[in-house]
C-alpha cells in the first residue's frame, strides 16, 4: 500500500472514530439497550460464562455473547471497567468498518479514488454510523461482514485467505445472528454470479462451497441446537408448512446442486451478459431515475407503515434523509461502470444477497427479518458503487463543471453529516441517549429496589445498571392513560418484562414526556398533562425528584 493510501485510511479512521464518538459529548450513556449489553458483559466477567436464564428484555441476548466477551476482553486489556469499556471501545473498534470497505473498494476498482469517497460517503451516512456508533452487537456484526468478505474476496488471489475466513465465521455467527445471515446470503449470490460470468471464479468454486457448508454448518450449531429461546423463535417462524429445522437440514442437498449446475455452466446456455458503455448522458438519467425511484419508495411510507413496524416516514424525516439520497443515487450509475470491472460481479452478488433477505422481511417475515435494519448493511456496497459512479461523472466532464459537481458532493457529505443524529422529534419521538441527570436516579434506585415502571430505554438502564426489575413495554396504560384504577390494575399485574410482578415505582423523566418508546416498533408517545396528573392521586407517592426525573411509589 502507498504512503498516500496510509495517509487516506488514517483519514477515513479518525473521521469514523470521530463521528462515533459524537453522541457521547451530549450523552452520559449513548443506546437504549445499552444497560443490557451492560448487565450481560458484567456477569460473564465475574462468573466466567453466560447465563442462558435471562430476565431482560432481549431474551436471545445471551445466545450471542461475541460482543460481550469483545468488552471484558477490552477491559482486561486497558485496565478499564465494564462501563467505560462498552462505552468507548465498542464504537471505536466498530469504527474500523469504513477501513475494511476501503479496502474492498480498492480490492474491486483498483482505484484509491474511488475507495476514498466511497468510505467518506459511508462514514458520513446517517443509517450506517447511527446504528453502528451504539455499542451493540450489530455494530461489531457489521464490521466483521466487512472483514470476512474482504478475506472472501481476496482468496481468489491467495488461498489463505480461506483460512482466515473458515476462523472468523464462528465469531461472526456467535456476536449477530442478521449480520451473520446476510454475509452468508452475499456470499452465496456472489459465489453464484461470480462462477456464471466469470471464468476466474471457477478455478475456487470448491474452496467457496467448502466456505458456504462450513457456514451453514456453524449457523445449525449454533443457533439451532445450541440456541435455546432464539432457537424457539426461529420454529414459530415456518415456511409452507414446514417445521424450520427440515428446511436447514434439506438446505444441505443445495450444494451438490449449485456445484454441478455452475461445474456445468448451465446458465450460460440461456444468459449471456455482455457489458456495454454508458455514455455521460444515459448516466445522468440513471440518476434522475434512481433518485425518482428511492422517492418512490419513501413517499408512500408518509401515509403507510414502515413494514415490519407501526411507524410512518413524516416530511422532516424525509428532508433528513434527502442528502443520502441524492449521494447514493449515483450506486445505479455505478453498478452499470462495473460491468467493466471484473470483481464487481461479486459485488452485485453482495447486494443481491442483502436485497432478497430485504424483500423477504418485507413481504414473508417483517418481524424476523426487519426491514428498516438492513439499510445499514445495504449502504456499504451501494457507497462503492456511488463512489464509482461520481468518479466517472467528474471524469466526463472538462473545464470548470468537474470542480462545480466535486464542491456540490462535498456540500451534500457535509449536510450528511449533520444529519446523523437528528433531534428526537425527527426519530419519531425515540431517545437513545441517556443524560447523567437522568443516570442519577438509576443510582437511587440501586438502594430501593424493587420493580419499576418505565419505558423501554430507562427500564435497560434500571435492569442493567440499578439491577431491578423493570416493565420495558409492558405498561402503556400506566404512562398514556388517564384512568387511575384502570393504571394501578396493570401495575399490580404486569410483566417485568417477561414475569408478572407487582409494580413498586414508576419512573417518570422530563425527556419521556415528551416521547416515550415502549417498542422499538412502535412510534413513541407523549405523555400527557392529564396522564402525568393521576400519579399526584393516591395510592401514588412522589419519593424521587432532581428536576429531571420524578419517581412515585404505587402503594401496591
Amino acid at each position: 500500500m502507498k504512503k498516500y493510501e496510509i495517509t487516506m485510511l488514517c483519514f477515513i479512521f479518525i473521521l469514523s472514530c470521530g463521528v462515533h464518538l459524537l453522541p457521547l459529548t451530549q450523552h452520559f450513556v449513548w443506546g437504549s439497550d445499552s444497560g443490557e449489553y451492560y448487565v450481560l458483559s458484567k456477569n460473564l466477567y465475574n462468573s466466567g460464562h453466560m447465563e442462558n436464564a435471562y430476565e431482560g428484555w432481549g431474551f436471545g441476548y445471551p445466545y450471542f455473547p461475541g460482543m460481550f466477551i469483545l468488552t471484558d476482553v477490552n477491559a482486561m486489556f486497558f485496565g478499564i471497567s465494564i462501563f467505560d469499556a462498552l462505552r468507548f471501545t465498542i464504537p471505536l473498534i466498530s469504527s474500523l468498518g469504513v477501513v475494511f470497505l476501503f479496502l474492498i473498494a480498492k480490492k474491486v476498482f483498483k482505484h484509491s479514488s474511488i475507495a476514498f469517497i466511497s468510505s467518506i460517503f459511508i462514514s458520513v451516512s446517517m443509517p450506517y454510523v447511527f446504528p453502528t456508533s451504539h455499542p451493540m452487537p450489530g455494530a461489531v456484526g457489521d464490521l466483521l461482514m466487512l472483514m470476512i468478505f474482504l478475506m472472501f474476496l481476496k482468496a481468489r488471489e491467495n488461498k489463505n485467505f480461506y483460512i482466515l475466513a473458515f476462523i472468523a465465521m464462528p465469531a461472526i455467527a456467535i456476536v449477530h445472528h442478521l449480520s451473520a445471515f446476510l454475509l452468508f446470503l452475499s456470499m452465496l449470490c456472489a459465489v453464484l454470479l461470480g462462477n456464471a460470468f466469470l471464468k476466474s471464479w471457477r478455478f475456487n468454486l470448491k474452496y467457496d462451497l467448502l466456505l458456504l457448508l462450513w457456514t451453514h454448518t456453524v449457523f445449525l450449531v449454533l443457533w439451532v441446537f445450541m440456541g435455546g429461546a432464539f432457537r424457539e423463535m426461529i420454529v414459530k417462524v415456518g415456511f409452507l408448512g414446514l417445521n424450520p429445522y427440515y428446511i436447514v437440514l434439506l438446505l444441505y442437498l443445495v450444494y451438490p446442486i449449485i456445484y454441478l449446475f455452475l461445474k456445468k455452466n448451465m446458465l450460460s446456455r440461456f444468459y449471456r451478459y455482455r457489458a456495454e458503455f454508458i455514455d455521460r448522458k444515459l448516466a445522468v438519467r440513471r440518476y434522475v431515475i434512481c433518485v425518482s425511484l428511492i422517492l418512490a419508495i419513501f413517499v408512500p411510507l408518509l401515509f403507510i407503515p414502515i413494514p415490519g413496524t407501526s411507524i410512518t416516514l413524516s416530511i422532516t424525516q424525509l428532508l433528513f434523509f434527502s442528502p443520502m439520497i441524492f449521494i447514493f443515487s449515483f450506486s445505479l450509475i455505478g453498478t452499470k461502470i462495473g460491468d467493466f470491472y471484473s470483481n464487481c460481479v461479486p459485488m452485485l452478488g453482495w447486494i443481491a444477497g442483502i436485497t432478497i433477505s430485504l424483500l423477504a422481511g418485507i413481504f414473508v417475515v417483517p418481524k424476523v427479518l426487519i426491514p428498516y435494519r438492513h439499510m445499514e448493511y445495504l449502504l456499504a456496497p451501494l457507497s462503492i458503487a456511488a463512489g464509482v459512479g461520481i468518479i466517472y461523472l467528474i471524469k466526463s466532464y472538462s473545464g470548470y463543471k468537474p470542480k462545480i459537481l466535486a464542491f456540490a458532493i462535498a456540500i451534500l457529505c457535509i449536510f450528511s453529516i449533520v444529519t446523523i443524529y437528528p433531534e428526537k422529534h425527527v426519530m419519531a419521538g425515540f431517545q437513545e441517549g441517556t443524560s447523567e441527570k437522568e443516570f442519577e436516579s438509576v443510582y437511587w434506585a440501586q438502594v430501593n429496589t424493587g420493580v419499576y415502571a418505565s419505558d423501554h430505554r430507562m427500564s435497560s438502564m434500571l435492569f442493567g445498571f440499578a439491577g431491578v426489575y423493570a416493565t420495558w413495554d409492558t405498561t402503556p396504560e400506566t404512562f398514556f392513560g388517564t384512568d387511575k384504577n384502570k393504571t394501578l390494575e396493570e401495575l399490580a399485574h404486569a410483566k417485568a418484562p417477561h414475569v408478572e410482578r407487582t409494580v413498586n415505582y414508576v419512573l417518570i423523566t422530563d425527556d419521556m414526556k415528551s416521547g416515550s418508546a415502549m417498542s422499538p416498533l412502535e412510534p413513541a408517545l407523549s405523555i400527557t398533562p392529564a396522564s402525568e396528573s393521576k400519579f399526584l392521586e393516591s395510592p401514588f407517592i412522589k419519593v424521587y425528584d432532581n428536576g429531571n426525573v420524578q419517581i412515585y411509589k404505587t402503594g401496591l
